[in-house]
């Protein structure tokens, strides 16, 4: 078929190369050496060249994909954060801070789980209304303060706004 895009392989990305740097559109530290920046195809980036924060835990400093057994996750995780940290959009939603990427990685995971179990595997095309529903009402069975239940969503939002950047879409 002409015109049709290939399809790669499971895990590998159709946006990113394997050696886009992570911290690409971020301020950096001066003296960080940028050929030692983290590269998308790790599995365990380091943010600290970009945080600023003195008093941050080292445990934030860093993010790590390796836990995520499923390549297809595994690779929707790190375009997600990736684009994310680095895409400026027109909605003025703004970009994600590095100090924040621990967070954001936690509830995708956890909304890739859900979807996963009700669905068989992760995919963002299966995602549909009713699955979202279910969320929704498991998310408020557990008795979550709105903030938290918001927070849990967003990255429903998020997939959605980085679609273009995803391999799987959103």
């Amino acid at each position: 078929m002409s015109g049709s895009k290939p399809v790669p392989a499971p895990g590998i990305s159709a946006i990113r190369a394997h050696d886009d740097v992570v911290l690409a559109s971020m301020a950096l530290k001066d003296g960080t050496d940028r050929a030692r920046l983290s590269r998308f195809h790790e599995d365990i980036w380091d943010l600290d060249p970009a945080i600023f924060h003195v008093t941050a835990r080292n445990a934030f400093r860093t993010i790590d994909f390796s836990g995520i057994a499923c390549p297809l996750e595994r690779l929707t995780a790190k375009e997600y954060i990736y684009a994310w940290l680095n895409e400026l959009l027109p909605d003025r939603a703004g970009r994600l801070r590095p100090l924040s990427t621990r967070t954001a990685l936690a509830t995708l995971v956890r909304f890739m789980a859900f979807a996963r179990q009700r669905a068989g595997r992760f995919d963002a095309p299966l995602i549909d209304q009713a699955m979202l529903d279910t969320y929704l009402a498991e998310l408020n069975g557990r008795k979550l303060q709105p903030s938290r239940v918001a927070e849990c969503l967003r990255p429903i939002v998020q997939l959605r706004r980085l679609a273009p950047f995803l391999t799987g879409g959103g």
